[in-house]
């Protein structure tokens, strides 16, 4: 070979090394929001193209009625019908990194076999204004109550009327197909349509109810037999008309096929158990669920893998009753198997709401829970509802995500409610999404006129939501989260994760600092460690959305690079006693270390002075659910969770009663007329006794 041969060789070698170098180059360049996520099928985490594992906090955006799409004018923004960059920059600020969008059958399907492509690319491009600011997108085919025949919305009026003036008799509209059916309209649940007094108006040649007439108790209607057995025929496929929803969601997922803004699909929202008065076997907790959604579910799985095989599915169960408004709310039923199979588990979740409606038959009556159910009654059903999900989650092999709860008010109630869900979706590592961002007209709903979005009339926010729903979180961690907790008084946050040295990005921190963190630096310090507690070696860094900072976040990536304590974890053999083995991103077993980050707040019990004074001032504040609270925090030892037992003495009407409890950092009592005569409480430290213990500052000496 010439010499003038070997430089051609060496030009041509040369320039695919820098084509290839420019081509990576512009891969490792394309902004996290063009890359779809995953499920990890190993640990059940959603998790981005870094492997890291993500949580998402939310909100919905269901526009239900005509025109089905918020005004997204960049020149009109107001409180209760728009959706344009300010409020996708108000999300950004609210640590909002997930939006469930609605788009419902008959806003695709306006007339019978013809499709609103129009406003399908309306849709998309909204979709994509969230992608481009890092917030990631849900599509839900949204109902209630089936269709607006019922009050509700959904199916296409054209096709209900089919069934309800079907010569077929499989509509029942007398309550009367069977001894059962006649029996629940003897008790009144069974209620004929004609039994409303609903005004009417023509829509397409069809009957429906005006929405001044359904009002705002739009459950009830659920009681309708019509409804019933209409939701029957359709998982019955009557009329074709199963086939015709196919149709319409093979047309969606088309648009949105390979769209990485979108995370996956809701399928059918809160679907009806069916003939639940006609028959028995509805009435079963899981009947329903197994018997007519697992199959109905793979039938749009079967098509819908054409269009795009990495769609993820976000599966809903029946709502009732799978969870029993008895006894203070029980989940039962649920899916008896994978619904779409054991090999599909990283394209599925499972996908509930969590309302303290459910919890008994009358606790929304008045439109939102009564503060009273709010402090007890709430809370323990969340923290029951969401411990059942994430158990059948977690045996399935699949993750849960909540993508309802609140639709409730600007009221103290309101925030009880949201904290004692929030405070359950964190102790499971659960995603949520809050209903909703803005009413958008929404006429099925418990709440009262336009107090479930999160701004007052005037355009301000509605203070218990924006303090209730931007708690601090870590939306993408260098690993897997092991648990989580913040503390809203003070905001005291700790989050502790496996770290996973195959990932070589940061996890992600939202902290509202305006809420919260005010003078951050002056105020508060964040400390990250190790499982040992000692300090790790972190970088920080800002993290920018196309370009604008948000000082709401911030990214910390720890390295094994000036760690000796880090690099021996490099190995996929270190099986050392005190760690535990896990299952990596990359699917790989080996033992991974524990880092803690927390933050906390300077100013609050710092251990120097207590040693050196042996007093302590504290300020019993009343919080938000009007309960007295002492918190405890104890900067030096934070992390290592020490046990404080309280003994407390006090009246309630003459009758003295005496508790014990004990907690890592706070007690409340409940009852804001109670009158402390003394509390104890035991520490490492020794024993501190605390006398006439009232709503101002009180001095706190060690015995």
């Amino acid at each position: 070979m010439s010499s003038s041969q070997k430089i051609k060789i060496k030009r041509k070698t040369n320039t695919i090394i820098e084509t290839l170098s420019i081509i990576l180059s512009l891969i490792l360049l394309i902004p996290n929001y063009l890359c779809k996520i995953k499920i990890n099928k190993f640990n059940r985490m959603f998790i981005d193209e870094e492997n890291r594992g993500n949580i998402f906090h939310g909100v919905n955006v269901v526009y239900k009625l005509a025109p089905f799409i918020p005004n997204t004018s960049e020149e009109h923004w107001d409180a209760f019908y728009s959706l344009n960059s300010k409020d996708i920059q108000i999300m950004k600020d609210y640590g909002f990194n997930i939006v469930r969008l609605g788009i419902t059958w008959e806003s695709v399907e306006k007339k019978r076999d013809q499709f609103d492509y129009e406003y399908l690319d309306k849709m998309e491009k909204l979709v994509s204004k969230f992608g481009e600011a890092g917030i990631k997108v849900i599509i839900d085919a949204h109902q209630d109550l089936f269709s607006r025949v019922f009050c509700g919305e959904g199916v296409p009026v054209f096709y209900v009327d089919d069934l309800l003036n079907s010569k077929e008799e499989f509509i029942d509209t007398n309550c009367d197909f069977s001894l059962l059916a006649q029996f629940n309209k003897f008790i009144g649940t069974c209620i004929p349509l004609k039994s409303y007094d609903w005004q009417y108006e023509l829509q397409d040649k069809t009957k429906i109810p005006t929405l001044k007439s359904c009002g705002d108790k739009f459950m009830k209607y659920h009681q309708s037999s019509e409804l019933s057995t209409s939701y029957q025929a359709f998982y019955l496929n009557k009329f074709n008309l199963q086939d015709k929803f196919v149709e319409f969601w093979k047309t969606v997922a088309t648009k949105f096929a390979k769209n990485p803004h979108v995370i996956g699909l809701d399928l059918w929202n809160e679907p009806w158990a069916g003939n639940i008065f006609i028959e028995a076997s509805p009435f079963i907790p899981g009947y329903s669920t197994n018997k007519h959604l697992i199959p109905f579910y793979n039938k749009l799985y079967n098509e819908l893998k054409k269009i795009d095989p990495e769609f993820i599915y976000l599966l809903e169960t029946v709502p009732f009753p799978d969870t029993l408004p008895f006894f203070g709310g029980y989940s039962m039923g649920g899916f008896n198997k994978v619904p779409l199979g054991n090999d599909l588990l990283e394209y599925q979740a499972l996908n509930l709401h969590s309302y303290c409606c459910m919890a008994k038959s009358d606790a929304c009556d008045s439109g939102e829970p009564l503060f009273e159910d709010t402090l007890s009654l709430c809370p323990s059903f969340h923290k029951r509802k969401l411990a059942k999900n994430k158990y059948q989650a977690d045996k399935l092999g699949i993750p849960l995500i909540i993508t309802e709860f609140g639709a409730c008010s600007d009221s103290k109630a309101c925030f009880n409610e949201m904290k004692g869900f929030l405070d359950a979706a964190d102790q499971h590592l659960t995603s949520w999404a809050y209903w909703m961002y803005k009413p958008f007209g929404d006429h099925t709903t418990s709440a009262h006129g336009n107090t479930e979005g999160i701004f007052y009339e005037d355009g301000t926010p509605q203070e218990v939501k924006e303090r209730a729903l931007t708690r601090t979180y870590i939306q993408a961690y260098q690993g897997v989260p092991i648990s989580v907790q913040f503390d809203y008084e003070t905001g005291f946050f700790l989050s502790k994760f496996y770290l996973d040295m195959d990932i070589n990005a940061p996890s992600r921190i939202y902290m509202n600092k305006k809420l919260f963190y005010k003078d951050f630096d002056k105020n508060f310090k964040m400390k990250i460690t190790d499982e040992n507690f000692r300090d790790l070696i972190y970088e920080k860094s800002d993290y920018l959305i196309n370009g604008v900072l948000n000082e709401n976040y911030l990214n910390v990536k720890i390295s094994s690079k000036n760690d000796s304590f880090l690099q021996k974890f490099s190995s996929s053999f270190m099986k050392e006693k005190e760690y535990k083995p896990y299952t990596s991103s990359l699917g790989v077993q080996f033992v991974n270390p524990i880092v803690n980050i927390a933050i906390i707040p300077k100013v609050i019990f710092d251990t120097t002075d207590f040693d050196n004074k042996k007093k302590i001032e504290f300020r019993v504040d009343t919080s938000s659910d009007l309960s007295n609270t002492l918190k405890i925090i104890d900067v030096k030892n934070i992390m290592k969770q020490i046990r404080i037992d309280l003994k407390v003495e006090y009246f309630i009407e003459k009758k003295k009663i005496i508790k014990h409890a004990s907690m890592n950092h706070d007690y409340k009592l409940s009852n804001q007329d109670i009158f402390i005569k003394k509390l104890t409480i035991e520490t490492p430290y020794g024993n501190i006794k605390v006398q006439n213990l009232l709503n101002s500052r009180i001095e706190i000496n060690i015995e």
